[in-house]
């Protein structure tokens, strides 16, 4: 039987139907009347300022928000990530809004935890989007959400598990599993989205089977993922900002109208800076605009001015930092779409460049295997195999024979993989050596620019040494992850 056609009135009101779903509205197909909200959740209390950037947007000054979905098949299905999307772009179309899914099927917390340092951990986001299986046992599923408190300011939600068509013993597990989300949503400071509450709610509301909601043991079909993302979206509402909340975390420094915050102070030779409508506009080559900080990241926005700069973190160029670089997620095997390789570690100074690892040969059940590793600039670099961890002959590239997926994808997808083949991957940076101040414009309509990430957390001072024409800041906003 079909089921009825339904406006979620009191969290879709401002959504309107259109040929594009994504962006002015999600038309829902299969969903009912949801369950009433839980009267003692304080819905996107614990996402505050992702929802203070996204309402506080305005066509002449959009906030940058980046939102990115973490997990696996179920998160890769992408209903989540399409409500979610089409409700904030409806309801704040000012925003500066950029949103990420780069979910891998079937990687539980001890795989997702690894893939992070090439998906999540680089994309430096406002909000992540966090649901997967597994990790209770050897701590993983934790260790995931530390990394994002580590290594990022993102604020986080996470979800509960739904109901499955698992059995008894299963469904038991499935039940432990989720009281150890809900204790540690707690004990992280996470927004918790109560799928698995809900979700029987629902069934009971509806008369519905469990089995009503999937297209096999697990995943959703068209009615389970609107429900799962719908209940998803409704936490996204804007509670009271309270700057308190996150300004140990995130200082935004005014330079209209200030000159210092919690997390920083910025310095400079008056004659050679002066204050603007738009801040503090250079007027000499070679005299440097100082932020000392405490933190892992500083961006600045910059509405106007037309010049080139040098910027130096603690005397460096920021490249020249070890630990502000990053590699892509590894290609995947001939046979899969996952990558061959979950993490690449990355222990000396990289350049930009593309690496490619040529496996031949290679075991029938894929555990044993040879291999050399090529850089599209620092050239042939070593042969390795699967017994032992590889490092290049510059030092630059890492290999742990226990990082390679090549019995994983033999055994899911019950072939072979030809011989020879190539497993690539490009180291990048995305911090500046060098910064081109530019008046705002359809690219970047906020004008934020992210000047250094990913630095050890701990005091620094970062320079912006005008080298050409005039630098204008308005604002500097430094981060500084909570753990």
């Amino acid at each position: 039987m079909r089921l009825a056609l339904v406006s979620i009135f009191a969290l879709f009101s401002s959504m309107v139907t259109s040929s594009n779903a994504a962006v002015s509205g999600y038309k829902f197909q299969e969903l009912r009347e949801l369950t009433p909200k839980d009267s003692t959740t304080g819905y996107g209390d614990r996402i505050r300022r992702t929802m203070h950037l996204l309402s506080t947007s305005t066509k002449e000054r959009p906030s940058k928000v980046r939102i990115l979905f973490y997990g696996q098949s179920i998160t890769r299905q992408n209903y989540s990530r399409k409500i979610i999307e089409a409700k904030l772009r409806a309801e704040y179309p000012h925003a500066q809004l950029e949103v990420l899914n780069p979910a891998i099927g079937g990687y539980q917390s001890p795989k997702s935890v690894h893939t992070m340092f090439h998906t999540l951990i680089p994309e430096q986001p406002d909000l992540v989007v966090f649901h997967v299986y597994g990790g209770e046992s050897d701590g993983s599923y934790e260790q995931i959400i530390r990394n994002v408190r580590t290594y990022t300011t993102a604020e986080l939600i996470v979800a509960t598990h739904h109901l499955g068509n698992y059995g008894e013993a299963r469904d038991r597990q499935k039940d432990a599993a989720s009281r150890l989300r809900r204790e540690l949503a707690e004990k992280h400071g996470s927004e918790l989205v109560e799928i698995r509450g809900n979700w029987r709610r629902y069934l009971k509301q509806h008369a519905l089977k469990a089995t009503d909601l999937l297209r096999d043991s697990v995943h959703h079909n068209t009615h389970g993922g609107e429900l799962w993302g719908a209940l998803q979206a409704r936490h996204f509402e804007v509670q009271p900002a309270d700057p308190q909340n996150w300004q140990s975390r995130i200082t935004r420094i005014d330079l209209r109208q200030s000159r210092e915050g919690k997390l920083g102070r910025v310095v400079f030779k008056p004659k050679q800076w002066i204050q603007s409508e738009n801040g503090l506009r250079s007027t000499e080559n070679g005299s440097p605009l100082r932020i000392e900080f405490e933190g892992t990241r500083v961006d600045v926005i910059s509405r106007s001015g037309n010049g080139q700069a040098d910027i130096r973190i603690d005397g460096k160029r920021p490249t020249a930092i070890p630990e502000t670089w990053s590699a892509t997620l590894p290609s995947s095997t001939p046979i899969d779409y996952r990558p061959a390789i979950m993490r690449i570690g990355l222990p000396g100074l990289p350049v930009a460049e593309t690496w490619t690892l040529t496996v031949n040969p290679l075991s029938k059940d894929g555990r044993n295997c040879d291999y050399a590793l090529q850089g599209s600039k620092s050239g042939f670099q070593g042969n390795g195999s699967h017994t032992d961890v590889f490092r290049s002959a510059d030092g630059i590239i890492e290999l742990n024979p226990k990082m390679f997926t090549f019995s994983d994808a033999i055994r899911i997808k019950k072939k072979p993989i030809p011989t020879p083949f190539k497993v690539t991957w490009k180291t990048y940076n995305r911090s500046l050596d060098e910064w081109e101040c530019r008046p705002v414009d359809s690219s970047n309509p906020g004008g934020q620019i992210t000047l250094v990430q990913q630095l050890k957390n701990g005091p620094h001072t970062l320079e912006v040494i005008p080298r050409s024409g005039a630098i204008e800041i308005e604002q500097v906003i430094i981060h500084r992850p909570a753990e």
